[in-house]
C-alpha cells in the first residue's frame, strides 16, 4: 500500500526515536547528528546554474498557471523549488529524472549544496540590511525569514542519509508526528508552525478535508516571510483614488500611489515600460512591467528569464512620473494540477520512486499546496 508524502509551501510578502539521530534544543525536534553546513564546498557556477534553473521553472509555472486563470496571480518559485528540492533528495530513477527536467534541478551532488549556499545568502542579506537600516533609521524594517520543517510519522524508517541532507543543506530537522492516530491534531500543529513563521499572516493552510490522513507518512514545509519598505517611500497624501483600467477596457477606482519625481532604473522597451523599485537597503527590488494598451497578451507570452535579464541590463537610472495601485491579494495553488501538465507525473502516482527517503517505494506525493 502506498503511503502519502505532502509538500507545502507558504510565501508571504508585504510592500520519532530513530537510530543515529539526536534531539536538539526543541525536545520535539529530531535531526541527523550533523550541523548545517554554513560554508558549502562548491563552485560559484553551481549556484549560478541553480539560479538560472529556478528562473526557468518560475516562468514555466507562471505561463501554466496564468493560462488557466483570469485572477491576479502571486506565488514564490523560490519557495516551491526549495520545498521540492528537499523531496528530490530522496527521489530515484525516473522520478528523479522527471523532477530534474521539469523543475530544472541540478544533479544530486550539487543541487543541495547550491541551494544551501543561496539560502544562506538570502539569510545573511536580511541580517545585513536590518543592521545597516538600524544605523540609518530609514523606512520600515527589512525582514526576510526562510524556514524549513519536516514532519514524519513516528517509527517510520527514514534513512540516515536522507535526514543528513535535510539537516546539513536545509537546516531542517524531523518533527515526530502521529498521523496514523491523530491526523487532525498534526494538521493543526503544522498550520500553527506556518502561522508563526509568517508572522500570523498565513493561517489554516492545510484544510480539514482529508488532506492529511492516517496514510500520511511525511509532510515537508517551506515558509518564507518577506517584508520591506520602499527605499523611496510614497507620500500618504499623494495616495489617492483614481481610475484604473482593467484588461477588458473597463475602469475601476483604485488607491493609486503617486510620485512625480521617482528616481529608479527605467526602460522603455518594445511594447512596454519597465521600472525597478528598490526596497530598503537597495539590494532587492520589485521589477514592474507595464505593457502598452492592447499588447498585454503579447508581452505576457514573451516573459522569460532572458527577457527579465535584458530588462535589468538595459534599464537606466532616471527620474520618472510613477503611479501604481496598492495591491492586496492572495493565491492558493494546487501544484499537482499545474505540474502534471508540465510533465511531472511519476512523483504523484503509484510509480513514484522515493526509495532514497526510507529505502522502499511506499511513498508518493499526495498533495503539493502553495499559498502566497
Amino acid at each position: 500500500m502506498k503511503r502519502f508524502l505532502m509538500v507545502l509551501m507558504a510565501f508571504l510578502t508585504a510592500c520519532s526515536s530513530i537510530p543515529g539521530f539526536v534531539p536538539v534544543e526543541d525536545s520535539q525536534l529530531i535531526r541527523a547528528d550533523v550541523q548545517r553546513s554554513t560554508a558549502p564546498d562548491l563552485e560559484e557556477q553551481q549556484v549560478s546554474n541553480l539560479v538560472r534553473g529556478n528562473s526557468s521553472f518560475a516562468f514555466d509555472l507562471f505561463h501554466q498557471a496564468a493560462a488557466n486563470s483570469t485572477e491576479n496571480l502571486i506565488f514564490s518559485p523560490y519557495s516551491i523549488s526549495l520545498a521540492f528540492s528537499m523531496v528530490y533528495a530522496g527521489a530515484r530513477g525516473d522520478t528523479e529524472a522527471e523532477m530534474a527536467d521539469v523543475l530544472h534541478f541540478q544533479p544530486q551532488d550539487s543541487q543541495h549544496s547550491a541551494f544551501n549556499a543561496l539560502d544562506l545568502y538570502f539569510e545573511n542579506l536580511g541580517k545585513e540590511d536590518v543592521s545597516e537600516q538600524n544605523q540609518e533609521e530609514q523606512g520600515d524594517p527589512f525582514q526576510l525569514n526562510i524556514a524549513n520543517s519536516v514532519w514524519g510519522q513516528e517509527g517510520y524508517p527514514f534513512l540516515d542519509e536522507f535526514l543528513e541532507i535535510l539537516a546539513a543543506e536545509y537546516g531542517a530537522g524531523l518533527r515526530p508526528a502521529d498521523f496514523v492516530n491523530n491526523p487532525n491534531a498534526e494538521r493543526e500543529k503544522i498550520n500553527n508552525w506556518i502561522e508563526e513563521e509568517t508572522e500570523e499572516r498565513i493561517k489554516d493552510m492545510i484544510p480539514p478535508d482529508g488532506v492529511i490522513t492516517p496514510a500520511t507518512r511525511m509532510v515537508l514545509v517551506n515558509a518564507i516571510y518577506f517584508k520591506a519598505g520602499w527605499l523611496n517611500e510614497f507620500s500618504k497624501p499623494a495616495t489617492q483614488e483614481a481610475p484604473f483600467t482593467l484588461l477588458d477596457g473597463s475602469q475601476v477606482n483604485a488607491e493609486m500611489m503617486h510620485n512625480s519625481e521617482l528616481k529608479v532604473n527605467y526602460l522603455q522597451g518594445d511594447g512596454f515600460q519597465a521600472a525597478v523599485l528598490p526596497y530598503v537597503g537597495n539590494r532587492t527590488g520589485m521589477l514592474i512591467i507595464l505593457p502598452e494598451e492592447d499588447r498585454y497578451s503579447e508581452i505576457e507570452s514573451a516573459l522569460s528569464p532572458e527577457m527579465l535579464q535584458s530588462v535589468l541590463n538595459d534599464a537606466e537610472y532616471e527620474s520618472i512620473i510613477f503611479a501604481m495601485p496598492k495591491i492586496d491579494f492572495e493565491t492558493d495553488l494546487d501544484l499537482i494540477e499545474h505540474l502534471q501538465p508540465m510533465g511531472l507525473q511519476k512523483p504523484f502516482s503509484g510509480e513514484a520512486d522515493f526509495s532514497g527517503i526510507a529505502g522502499n517505494r511506499d511513498l508518493f506525493i499526495s498533495a503539493a499546496l502553495h499559498k502566497a
